[in-house]
């Protein structure tokens, strides 16, 4: 039997999952989220909240980790840093990823972003379309890629 004219039979689609926010940590909002969150900006904290509570994600580049290993060794912080990996292993929202070519090839287009650690986390996050979570004035000041603090 046919619809009445202007009743289309409908039928349920399955909803689209959300898009999830995707924040780009640096090395220090990573060891404050871990360590001592309260330093860290509001801003930063509620990006950290909202991947906990399954609405983002943050992508931490392996070169974060390296900064913390080199930190760490040169007495400017104390941590842990077998205990920082299995913390993010531990979470799903928090996520790994490696050096890229394709991330490196893009360095040569940024050269306001001064310092090399921070031109590769740019760099990354400008590949994810995502924000950093960084009060780095060089970053922040460059007006390349939103900040969160």
């Amino acid at each position: 039997m046919a619809s009445p004219p202007g009743e289309a039979d409908s039928v349920a689609l399955p909803e689209r999952p959300p898009t999830l926010n995707t924040y780009v940590a640096d090395t220090h909002s990573l060891v404050w989220y871990l360590g001592t969150p309260a330093r860290l900006g509001p801003l930063a904290r509620d990006a950290f909240a909202e991947a906990a509570s399954g609405r983002a994600r943050v992508i931490i580049p392996v070169i974060v980790l390296a900064e913390i290993i080199f930190a760490v060794e040169r007495g400017r912080i104390r941590a842990d840093v077998r205990q920082i990996i299995r913390r993010i292993r531990s979470v799903a929202y928090l996520r790994v990823s490696p050096l890229r070519l394709a991330t490196i090839l893009r360095l040569q287009t940024l050269r306001q972003i001064p310092e090399m650690h921070d031109r590769i986390l740019v760099t990354e996050t400008l590949v994810r379309k995502g924000s950093i979570i960084t009060r780095d004035e060089a970053i922040t000041n460059s007006g390349v890629v939103v900040t969160v603090w």
